[in-house]
């Protein structure tokens, strides 16, 4: 019996709760079932947490969040800048 051909690795693992969409197919052999994916992809929202997951792994790695490069906040700001709509609400609450 010849063997199944490897199935390709894909670029990452889906996470925990990850949004998917898979093709899969069904074997049942000695009384178990196995679900063997033959395809996935991430859909929008999954896509994109994978790759901020993956931005914040490099940027870790890169030292971005260690405590050396962290600096305290000021007791009194300089200055303080607002974004917002012309019409946003938030105008009106100034």
């Amino acid at each position: 019996m010849a063997a199944a051909p490897a199935a390709p690795m894909v670029a990452r693992e889906p996470f925990a709760k990850a949004h998917v969409q898979l093709m899969a197919r069904s074997e049942a052999k000695g009384g178990q079932l196995r679900l063997v994916v033959e395809f996935i992809q991430f859909d929008d929202f999954g896509r994109m947490r994978a790759q901020l997951e993956a931005l914040k792994l490099r940027l870790e790695a890169d030292g971005a969040f260690s405590a050396e490069r962290k600096r305290p906040l000021p007791f009194l700001p300089r200055v303080v800048a607002l974004v917002t709509s012309p019409t946003g609400a938030v105008i009106h609450d100034l």
